[in-house]
């Protein structure tokens, strides 16, 4: 049985005991699950810590926020594994697939280089009203694929 790996980029605290590095590897699973089954905006640290069944605090003690679990999640080799896997399939039935909650250009970068054609989130805009939208839109810089 292969020991998981936790990577270290937006952890408050490295894990360094076993029993942690099983507690964040369940935390980072849970995190998955429930951006697939609720989307980014859905998720909240309470339905992580049920999932992962870890107390509240276990979750603080190691991320602060929602944003660094995504993150943590973003860069674990199972997450990118799937993620690959979900772009593949998407390709093979002619479908796009768009990422939710990307807040930041590193993620998007490795987004992109996995075939994630479309993103939401903080990244591309905060919320806006309706109005705004065709402002947003003639001011939006397009990213042009590299051919």
């Amino acid at each position: 049985m292969s020991t998981p790996t936790v990577t270290t980029g937006p952890l408050r605290r490295v894990p360094v005991q076993g029993r942690s590095v099983a507690r964040v590897q369940r935390m980072l699973d849970a995190c998955a699950e429930l951006v697939d089954e609720v989307g980014y905006e859905g998720l909240t640290t309470t339905l992580l810590a049920e999932r992962a069944e870890v107390a509240i605090g276990s979750v603080y003690q190691f991320f602060p926020d929602k944003r660094a679990i995504v993150q943590a999640l973003a860069t674990d080799a199972r997450a990118r594994a799937f993620t690959d896997g979900i772009v593949a399939l998407a390709a093979t039935r002619g479908l796009t697939v768009t990422a939710e909650g990307v807040e930041d250009s590193a993620t998007w970068d490795r987004l992109a280089d996995m075939g994630v054609e479309q993103a939401q989130g903080y990244l591309i805009a905060r919320p806006l009203l309706a109005i705004a939208v065709p402002v947003w839109l003639r001011r939006w810089p397009r990213r042009q694929a590299a051919d």
